[in-house]
C-alpha cells in the first residue's frame, strides 16, 4: 500500500509539472465536461465547435477557437479529443487530418462505438500521430458530482516511441486521479 501511495503521489507530481496541453474538437455538452475536469487537474485546454461557445469555454477556463485554422495556429497540443456525434466522426477526422500532418501529438476519441473510431483513425490519421480509443462510460449527469468508481474503458490503438507512451500515461493519469474505474480493453471487446 506505501509502495502504491509514493508511485500516485510522483504521478500528481509529474502532471502538476508537465501539464498537457488538450485540444478537444467538439465543444457540446460531453467536451465541455470533460474539460472541465481536465482544467481542474491543471491541463491548458483549447476547444473548437461548429457552434459558438466562447462564454462557456471562459467560465471553465477554456480557451476558444472559432476554426480548425485557428485552434492550430495559435496552440500546439499534446493530445487532440475527438468529441463530436459518430455521424459527424468521419467527416470531422477528415478534416482534422491535414492539421496533424508531420505532428507527434496523441489522438483519442469519446464515442463509444469502438471499431468505427479505430477504423476511421487508422486509415485517416497521419502515422505520426498515436492513437488512444477510448469510452468514458459516464456523462454529465451520471458523473456530476465525482467520478469515482465510474468506468473508463480504453485501447492503445497506436502508440510509439517513450515520448508516446508518457504522454499516452498521462492522458490516463487524469482520469486515474478522479478515481476512475481503469479498464483496458480491446476496442472489438
Amino acid at each position: 500500500v506505501a509502495q502504491l501511495r509514493e508511485v500516485t503521489d510522483q504521478k500528481r507530481v509529474i502532471l502538476r509539472e508537465r501539464p498537457l496541453s488538450i485540444g478537444i474538437i467538439g465543444f457540446g455538452r460531453f467536451g465541455q465536461f470533460m474539460a472541465e475536469r481536465f482544467v481542474k487537474q491543471g491541463a491548458k485546454v483549447a476547444a473548437t465547435s461548429r457552434s459558438d461557445y466562447k462564454k462557456e469555454a471562459k467560465a471553465i477556463g477554456v480557451s476558444f477557437a472559432p476554426d480548425l485554422d485557428t485552434l492550430f495556429n495559435d496552440y500546439d497540443f499534446d493530445v487532440i479529443i475527438v468529441s463530436v456525434s459518430i455521424l459527424a466522426f468521419a467527416d470531422t477526422v477528415k478534416k482534422l487530418s491535414p492539421y496533424l500532418e508531420g505532428k507527434d501529438v496523441l489522438v483519442a476519441d469519446v464515442l463509444s462505438v469502438k471499431e468505427h473510431a479505430q477504423q476511421i483513425f487508422l486509415s485517416l490519421l497521419p502515422e505520426t500521430c498515436d492513437v488512444l480509443c477510448t469510452h468514458p462510460m459516464f456523462g454529465p449527469e451520471s458523473g456530476a458530482e465525482s467520478w469515482r468508481g465510474l468506468n473508463f474503458v480504453y485501447e492503445r490503438t497506436r502508440v510509439t516511441g517513450a515520448i508516446g507512451v508518457d504522454r499516452v500515461e498521462r492522458f490516463l493519469s487524469v482520469f486515474e486521479e478522479e478515481g476512475c474505474a481503469m479498464k483496458d480493453m480491446s476496442c472489438a471487446e
